[in-house]
């Protein structure tokens, strides 16, 4: 198995890591050249992240309201956590009384149009 390592440059596997609503240029190491060297991305992924902007060099991204892991493509992981601190964040899941999801609810709550989603209690958007 591939060992990813946070962002060591340009041409070599890389995690991401963000916050909600977080914008990649926001990154210290993305200051000086925030473009992702990729030309797209999934079409699964998209609705979980913002396209800021494209350029020749990739595109720049911005965590939307999701928390979890993302793969960009096959060298890039994006890591989106919470805002809020995470002792705050586990707190609010344990008070929801979580379940546990099988891939094929999360399929279909992925397929559904995006005011039907608030209705079922899978995921927590904030």
């Amino acid at each position: 198995m591939k060992e990813l390592k946070r962002y060591t440059g340009r041409g070599s596997s890389l995690r991401i890591d963000l916050k909600e609503w977080q914008d990649i240029g926001e990154l210290p190491e993305f200051r000086g050249n925030p473009f992702l060297p990729i030309r797209s991305i999934p079409p699964e992924v998209r609705q979980f992240i913002d396209i800021s902007d494209i350029s020749p060099s990739g595109v720049r991204i911005k965590a939307k309201n999701y928390v979890g892991i993302l793969p960009l493509s096959e060298e890039i992981i994006l890591t989106v956590n919470p805002k809020a601190p995470i002792e705050d964040f586990l707190y609010i899941l344990y008070k929801a009384q979580g379940r546990k999801v099988s891939v094929e609810e999360l399929k279909k709550w992925c397929m559904l149009e995006e005011d039907m989603r608030e209705n079922i209690p899978i995921f927590f958007i904030f």
